[in-house]
C-alpha cells in the first residue's frame, strides 16, 4: 500500500492530519483517514497554542480538502 499524508487544516492549538491509502499494483484508492491533533500541556491536561516554528512547518505541508487520488 501507499499511504500518502497531508496537512488538511491547522489551527490555533490543533491540526487536522490525512491519510489517503492506495493499493501500489494500480493506485486505486483503498481508504482515508482523519486524524486531529490538539497540542497539549499532558501535565495540566490543557490546550497549548501552536508555535511560530511548529505552525510554519505544519503550514507547509498544508493542502486543500479534496481527497487526493
Amino acid at each position: 500500500a501507499r499511504i500518502r499524508v497531508h496537512v488538511e487544516h491547522v489551527g490555533t492549538t490543533a491540526c487536522t492530519f490525512r491519510y489517503d491509502m492506495s493499493r501500489l499494483s494500480d493506485g486505486a484508492p483503498v481508504a482515508t483517514v482523519k486524524h486531529i491533533v490538539v497540542h497539549a500541556d499532558l501535565q495540566k491536561l490543557a490546550k497549548l497554542p501552536f508555535d511560530d516554528e511548529l505552525r510554519a512547518l505544519l503550514e507547509q505541508h498544508l493542502v486543500s480538502n479534496t481527497v487526493a487520488k
